[in-house]
């Protein structure tokens, strides 16, 4: 990230629609009106990043629907399915590509409002839809544990992480569960955090591939030839971002991969 980008988040808790108040002593004005100036040319930075993500993808969506229709009426006309597949799992490989960076272009574009959400129930409805695509699915839950969030976040996050498991640790069991837990650095005091942890008992990452899992287009070392964008756990972080969340990444010795979503806890 840009050291001015990340400057301006600091100063306006990651809301890059705050503004300084420009009232008071002439001094306090014009430092207030400096900020602004910067926090303005910020915003207007990432909304121009986004507009041309969104519409190379837009580009790219026409010429590869259309490579694919000539790809299937070669196919159709005869040509040998030998030469005529690769072409098919290429095309559609980047069409996902493309789909993903649209979803992640809409990512930071509209002011999303977190709400108060009971993320137990919501992860237990997302694991009843998922549990006929693996052998074992279990899921610990309080009955309910309300949460800062939106509901898309937390449908995007879950069905992102159960493919990826899916994916990457076939046939292994998937363990779900939701906690609540004191903040860090909360003592005594009041803030707690909502953790919904998915953990597989696959093959887990290399160690020096665990720190850039939800890195955009990352793929572990042992899992290129597993189908993917390496896009799924970067839309995951920016849509929890948005609700004050974060992800955290655990490939213990012998115990596959633990993904957790963090969310504030609605005290």
């Amino acid at each position: 990230m840009h050291a001015l980008d990340r400057t301006a988040k600091e100063l306006t808790g990651g809301d890059l629609g705050a503004r300084a108040s420009e009232t008071g002593p002439p001094e306090l004005r014009d430092l207030a009106h400096s900020f602004n100036d910067m926090a303005d040319s910020v915003e207007a930075s990432q909304a121009q990043q986004r507009e041309l993500v969104a519409d190379a993808a837009h580009q790219l969506g026409n010429p590869l629907t259309a490579l694919r229709l000539r790809a299937e009426n070669l196919a159709s006309g005869g040509a040998p399915l030998d030469d005529i597949e690769p072409v098919l799992e290429e095309t559609d490989r980047l069409s996902a590509t493309v789909e993903s960076l649209l979803h992640l272009s809409r990512v930071g574009a509209h002011r999303v409002v977190p709400e108060a959400l009971d993320v137990a129930a919501l992860v237990r409805h997302r694991c009843e839809m998922w549990e006929p695509v693996f052998a074992e699915l279990e899921v610990r839950s309080p009955d309910s544990v309300t949460a800062v969030a939106t509901a898309e976040a937390i449908d995007t996050a879950l069905d992102s992480l159960l493919d990826n498991a899916a994916k990457f640790a076939p046939g292994s069991p998937v363990q779900v569960s939701v906690t609540r837990e004191p903040s860090p650095g909360a003592g005594s005091g009041p803030g707690h955090e909502v953790h919904v942890r998915v953990m597989d008992h696959g093959a887990g990452l290399h160690p020096e591939d665990v720190v850039r899992v939800g890195s955009r287009f990352f793929r572990g070392r042992a899992h290129q030839n597993v189908p993917g964008t390496g896009l799924g756990l970067a839309i995951v972080r920016a849509r929890l971002a948005d609700c004050g969340g974060s992800i955290t990444v655990a490939s213990p010795e012998g115990s596959g991969l633990a993904v957790t979503l963090v969310l504030p806890a609605a005290d």
